[in-house]
């Protein structure tokens, strides 16, 4: 749809996939890479994504969202369990028109922070509720595996011709230092193309970190607000979103 829409109003529209991803030699838990397909031919575009998708990725995807699904409701009942004493719950129809098919714990902080507020809960957005109380290690992972494995994925999307972007490495954990993120990028030189360098989850100091490492690299720079669902209420802008809503994209 957004690639018809932009070939009718005359805006270049790249499609693409964010994925979840894990790299047990590199020890990274989990990474989230954009995998772009440049083109604008509609038809041409849907054939190479399910063709990608239905006959390479399927088994894997399948797998992963009903691991998130299973995830996000242990997460729920968990959150229930230990915050109902302080008047805190979330039933299954406060999920309703919020939790898409592969659920994420975001999307529960989206719904507490709709129930209940940013003063009755103590921060400032529906991010920092998932931060507070729906924290990654709530409850454990199912096989420790948070996503779907790089060492196969990677190749695969090279192999289909997709542009793999690295998505706002400055918003992952285990993402402690740049080290980290250089010993991904050359285990996977050539595979990854990309850094996504301006994001609402990066301060300035992450910024110009990322600026320098992709002229370093000679990689795709790019920029992305992180905005998944138009009910998550992301703006785009430049600079971390959780300290500056209005970001800092001239207005002109």
């Amino acid at each position: 749809e957004a690639v018809e829409a932009g070939r009718i109003l005359g805006i270049e529209v790249i499609a693409g996939i964010e994925i979840d991803l894990f790299d047990k030699e590199l020890e990274i838990d989990n990474f989230h890479l954009i995998a772009y397909l440049p083109g604008n031919d509609v038809e041409a575009l849907k054939k190479k994504i399910e063709a990608v998708l239905a006959s390479k990725l399927s088994k894997y995807l399948v797998e992963f969202v009903e691991r998130s699904q299973r995830r996000v409701e242990a997460m729920r009942q968990e959150f229930n369990r230990q915050r109902q004493k302080q008047g805190f719950e979330l039933i299954k129809e406060d999920l309703t028109g919020i939790i898409p098919d592969q659920p994420q714990r975001y999307f529960l902080g989206k719904a507490l922070f709709d129930k209940y507020g940013k003063e009755r809960l103590g921060v400032f957005d529906f991010q920092g509720a998932a931060h507070k109380y729906f924290s990654s290690n709530l409850v454990p992972y199912e096989g420790e595996e948070n996503g779907l494995p790089a060492e196969r994925i990677i190749p695969l999307l090279e192999e289909a011709n997709f542009v793999s972007v690295l998505a706002h490495p400055g918003g992952k954990g285990m993402f402690n230092s740049t080290d980290r993120i250089k010993a991904l990028l050359a285990k996977y030189k050539g595979k990854i193309q990309g850094i996504e360098v301006y994001s609402s989850k990066h301060t300035p100091q992450q910024t110009k970190e990322f600026e320098d490492m992709a002229s370093e690299l000679k990689l795709i720079k790019t920029l992305g607000s992180d905005n998944h669902d138009d009910r998550l209420d992301i703006f785009m802008a430049l600079g971390n979103i959780s300290e500056d809503m209005a970001g800092n994209l001239p207005q002109d």
